[in-house]
């Protein structure tokens, strides 16, 4: 009989609620210091905001874990209880085997993605610091390279010879810049092809990253972004946070992530941002 230890599922729930805790802590302590006149009103209403906001997000985040966790799990514990039947046949063992460790797979993505939007929404801080997103860009192409010739996709990279340095978080932008090829090779699919340009708009770098897919349809875009919301096919794999963590990502750089989308002749779908110019005379925030 194959039995499989959920009890990490709790742990990861455990773990969810410690850091919207300890979100809610920092800020109540960063509460009282105001209290004491260390802070000035301006700061005291900005508290309070990342008050009310870190309240939304810990509620926000257990209940969307607790209820996206239900459907594998329940899942799981039905196979395991095929599994343990004397009289399976050899396809039918196999068969639940494999689902259930799709399962398992789907609840760790679900918890780790999760745990990660909750640091974000919560109590992380981001250094930003003069970059040069051109760079970065390159070595995230050469690292999806392998995926995008296993799936027949085709990418370009456009950007200026000489592109100015951008104010921000070196592994966060990459993250949002890896969630938003891995959503265009997903949905857009084999033979796809992958266009990533950076151009200079007036102080900000414009990043932007378009498929030739089959495109998102006009009532579901303005969605796309809010947790577990899936505008394609429910048989794609993901937890449903990808771009929802790019939002957040980008809030915490002071952007936002803009989506457009066809569905008719000229299909496709683009996901941009926009970052500001680094000015040496700036120290990173």
């Amino acid at each position: 009989m194959v039995t499989l230890d959920l009890q990490w599922v709790g742990f990861g729930i455990l773990c969810a609620v410690l850091i919207v805790v300890g979100a809610i802590m920092w800020v109540l302590r960063r509460h009282r210091e105001t209290e004491a006149g260390t802070l000035d009103v301006a700061a005291l209403r900005a508290v309070s905001d990342e008050l009310q906001r870190a309240q939304r997000a810990s509620r926000g985040l257990v209940s969307d874990l607790g209820h996206e966790l239900r459907t594998p799990i329940a899942t799981l514990l039905t196979h395991l209880e095929i599994l343990g039947l004397d009289d399976v046949g050899a396809d039918v063992h196999a068969q639940s085997l494999q689902l259930a460790k799709q399962e398992a797979q789907r609840m760790s993505r679900l918890v780790d993605d999760m745990l990660e939007l909750g640091r974000l929404e919560t109590a992380e801080t981001l250094v930003r610091r003069p970059l040069s997103l051109g760079a970065l860009v390159e070595d995230i192409v050469a690292q999806t390279f392998p995926r995008a010739v296993a799936g027949a996709i085709t990418m370009d990279v456009m950007c200026p010879a000489a592109l100015p340095l951008v104010l921000g978080d070196a592994d966060r932008l990459r993250q949002v810049v890896l969630n938003l090829l891995d959503n265009a090779f997903k949905y857009a699919g084999p033979g796809a092809h992958v266009t990533i340009e950076l151009a200079v708009v007036d102080r900000d770098i414009v990043c932007s990253v378009c498929d030739d897919g089959p495109g998102i349809p006009d009532e579901h875009l303005p969605f796309v972004s809010q947790r577990f919301y899936r505008a394609g096919s429910e048989h794609i794999e993901g937890s449903g946070l990808g771009l929802a963590l790019v939002a957040e990502i980008l809030r915490r750089h002071d952007s936002g992530l803009e989506m457009t989308s066809s569905v008719g002749e000229d299909h496709g779908t683009c996901a941009r941002f926009a970052l500001p110019v680094a000015s040496q005379s700036r120290e990173a925030a």
